[in-house]
């Protein structure tokens, strides 16, 4: 980086959040000089089709925190029914408990976990 872009940097590090965000967006703006104006019009009627049918009733909004919810309940769900509690139970009751497992300690034999259903042994 140059003398003068480090001296900018730093003056820009100094502006309120909202203004290195602003000025962030400017900056990439600048370097996407050429438009497709037929992308730009097809965003444009997309955009237009979305708000209509919102406005209607045809389209709801969902909020984030309920989709990533339902997103990570699906996800831990798939994962309990795999888990092999045994295994882990074994494996945490170990002499000495789990605080003598360390990473440098290499698994033992019969350590191995299940693979997931379709998945393949590694080699």
């Amino acid at each position: 980086m140059t003398q003068q872009a480090s001296e900018l940097l730093q003056k820009a590090l100094a502006l309120s959040e909202e203004e290195r965000a602003e000025l962030a967006g400017s900056l990439i703006e600048s370097l996407d000089a050429t438009v497709d104006k037929a992308a730009e019009a097809a965003w444009n009627q997309e955009i237009v089709r979305r708000i209509r049918d919102l406005d209607s009733g045809r389209a709801q909004v969902v909020l984030w925190e309920a989709v990533r919810s339902r997103i990570s309940a699906k996800f831990f769900s798939s994962r309990k029914a795999r888990a092999d509690f045994k295994a882990f139970d074994k494996i945490m009751g170990r002499r000495g408990g789990p605080s003598k497992l360390r990473a440098s300690k290499r698994p033992r034999a019969g350590d191995e976990l299940p693979l997931a259903p379709g998945a393949k042994k590694k080699a």
